[in-house]
């Protein structure tokens, strides 16, 4: 698990970031960790045999400019009922599928908590049945449409 606060290039609202993840605002004075730093850090414990597992990776990607192989990522294994671009919450998810409540209250939410919830969605996906797993795509994803069976 990589957790750290990280320096960024362009204007963020610091009230957003403290709302997300629970950082007092002397700690975002203090972040000096850049974007080049994560990236050579990444390169030391994550290599193209790595499996990286989350929830909704595709913006801590975006944010680095990376891209990997081999990504488990919940957002896509419980795809919401609307479809792409819509994603069901963490939060959602977790309740639902675990039992489980995270990021409640008025603290905001633990990173660790987060990718420990996400680990878990991703073991129970891959470990429940065929069946249960295609019950999750949402309608027009399974049934083949008229130009497909052409």
């Amino acid at each position: 698990m990589y957790v750290l606060l990280v320096s960024v290039d362009r204007p963020f609202s610091v009230s957003v970031m403290r709302a997300n993840i629970s950082c007092p605002p002397y700690r975002v004075s203090q972040v000096i960790i850049t974007r080049d730093d994560v990236l050579e850090a990444l390169s030391r414990i994550v290599d193209e045999c790595t499996i990286i597992v989350g929830h909704s990776l595709c913006s801590d990607f975006d944010a680095l400019g990376i891209t990997h192989a081999r990504v488990i990522d919940t957002a896509a294994l419980y795809p919401h009922n609307r479809g792409w671009p819509f994603k069901r919450a963490l939060k959602v998810l977790a309740l639902e599928c675990l039992c489980k409540e995270v990021q409640c209250g008025d603290l905001g939410h633990s990173p660790v908590a987060d990718a420990l919830v996400a680990f878990e969605l991703a073991l129970v996906f891959i470990m429940a049945p065929e069946e249960w797993r295609a019950s999750l795509l949402p309608q027009f994803w399974s049934t083949p449409t008229t130009a497909l069976d052409d």
